[in-house]
C-alpha cells in the first residue's frame, strides 16, 4: 500500500507500506528514511484533518496523513489571567474620541470646542449684563437721601457735667 505524509517544513513523501501493520511500518520508513534531517522527539502521525490515522489506512485507497508535533502544554490559565487584566486596562482608560469624526465628516474635538467657545461667550455676556446692574444699583442707593440719624445721649452724670461749665463760663 503506498502511503503520502506531509512533514512539517519539509515536503510530502511517498512511503511502500505492508497492508499488515502499515502504521508501525511507515513510523519506521519514515525514521530511517528522514533520521539527520528532521527531529522526531513529541511527534505523531494523524490524518490530515485531525482524523485518526488508522481509520485515514482502513477507508482510503491512497491514504494521506501528516506527521506533526505535539506542543507542551503548562497548567493554562493565561487566557483568564489576560481577560482579567484587560478589563482592569480598559476600566482605567479615559473614553478619548475627539480624533473620530461624525456622519458629516467634523472631528468630534472642533465640535467640542465650539461649543465650548459658544458657552463662554455666552457666560461673558451674562456676567458683563450683572455687572452692570450691581453697577447701577450701587449708584441709585448712592444718589438716594439717606434719613438724618439723630443721636440721643442718655447719659445722666455727662449732663450734669456740662450744665456746671456753662454755668461757670457765664459766671
Amino acid at each position: 500500500m503506498i502511503v503520502l505524509l506531509d512533514i512539517p517544513n519539509y515536503k510530502t513523501l511517498s512511503f511502500e507500506v505492508c497492508d499488515l501493520q502499515p502504521l508501525e511500518d511507515l513510523e519506521l520508513q519514515v525514521r530511517s528514511r528522514l533520521a539527520g534531517a528532521f527531529s522526531f522527539t513529541n511527534t505523531y502521525i494523524t490524518g490530515r484533518h485531525g482524523i485518526g490515522a488508522n481509520e485515514v489506512l482502513s477507508q482510503s485507497a491512497l491514504p494521506w496523513l501528516s506527521l506533526r508535533r505535539r506542543v507542551l502544554g503548562g497548567k493554562g490559565g493565561f487566557g483568564s489571567t489576560l481577560r482579567a487584566q484587560g478589563s482592569r486596562m480598559k476600566d482605567n482608560k479615559p473614553a478619548n474620541y475627539d480624533n473620530c469624526r461624525d456622519l458629516y465628516g467634523r472631528r468630534l474635538k472642533t465640535l467640542k470646542d465650539a461649543k465650548t467657545i459658544v458657552e463662554k461667550v455666552e457666560l461673558d455676556e451674562k456676567a458683563r449684563e450683572e455687572a452692570k446692574e450691581r453697577r447701577r444699583k450701587k449708584i441709585k442707593e448712592g444718589l438716594a437721601e439717606r434719613p438724618v440719624k439723630k443721636y440721643r445721649f442718655d447719659d445722666i452724670e455727662y449732663e450734669k457735667e456740662s450744665e456746671k461749665f456753662k454755668e461757670a463760663a457765664k459766671a
